[in-house]
């Protein structure tokens, strides 16, 4: 039943591959192979683009996929090659061991999990199912060694938006192209505007960025596009404003109780323009 689904599909969170049906530990998710195979042999959880359901975890896995089968290598290997390393950005999909002491110890908020359990409670569980997402899973070495795209990015915030700031720029950064500004307007076409029936929230999505994003209603420009991330970060490209952001934070927090600076950050940048 997958043979119709499209890649904008894939991308938007509309190809009925939110999760898996069958049981996955998370051992499994941080070897890539079983987790993968698994999306492979499974049929749509619901009729792909009818709706919009967010892809937590399997988003990673789906896209990571599609680049391996084209290009051959895998998410975190491409990004270091093609992007965090021309562009000497601190951004790893797979954090190598010897930069393991830098990392940040996760702390997690009394609200931080209040998403995953509402998910595990709605008709469309499995985004939060098989394996379930642990706020303090990035403290341990198995997860930060692992490429999970869909949730395992590991980043400063100057690194966000530094990689941010040259897509707002078309893609070039000091003279040097790294992204076609076609390949960039492209990503950041709408897919998808409605309802994300996995929060029961209005939701807009490009190919894997948020668009229209209330975080940064009234400030970024309506060419904007980026994504938060869970506990409270968000990294942003403002092509109308020419803004690259990122913020990131180790304390993880609710979607009703973000670290208050994170709107002031925002707000400052655009207050010096």
């Amino acid at each position: 039943g997958k043979e119709r689904i499209t890649l904008d599909q894939v991308m938007s969170h509309q190809s009925g591959l939110n999760g898996l049906a069958a049981p996955m530990d998370e051992a499994g998710l941080l070897a890539w192979t079983p987790y993968a195979d698994a999306l492979a042999a499974m049929a749509p959880l619901w009729e792909p683009g009818s709706r919009c359901v967010y892809h937590a975890l399997s988003y990673g896995h789906l896209a990571g996929e599609v680049l391996r089968r084209v290009d051959g290598r895998s998410v975190g290997r491409f990004i270091a090659e093609e992007i965090a390393g021309p562009l000497g950005a601190d951004f790893h999909v797979g954090l190598p061991e010897p930069e393991d002491a830098r990392a940040a110890e996760m702390i997690e908020g009394p609200k931080a999990s209040e998403w995953v359990e509402f998910v595990r409670a709605s008709p469309f569980p499995h985004a939060c199912d098989n394996p379930a997402p642990r706020a303090l899973a990035p403290n341990d070495r198995a997860w930060r060694a692992a490429e999970v795209p869909g949730g395992n990015g590991q980043s400063t915030a100057q690194a966000l938006a530094r990689i941010y700031g040259m897509m707002a720029a078309g893609g070039t950064f000091e003279g040097k192209s790294l992204i076609g500004r076609a390949a960039i307007e492209e990503a950041a076409r709408p897919r998808f505007r409605g309802m994300d029936d996995s929060f029961a929230l209005p939701a807009a999505f490009a190919a894997g960025y948020q668009i229209e994003d209330p975080v940064c209603a009234g400030r970024a420009s309506p060419q904007s596009f980026g994504h938060t991330g869970w506990g409270g970060a968000i990294g942003f490209a403002d092509p109308g404003a020419g803004v690259g952001f990122g913020y990131v934070t180790n304390r993880m927090l609710g979607f009703d109780d973000v670290d208050p600076r994170r709107k002031a950050l925002i707000d400052a940048v655009y207050d010096a323009l």
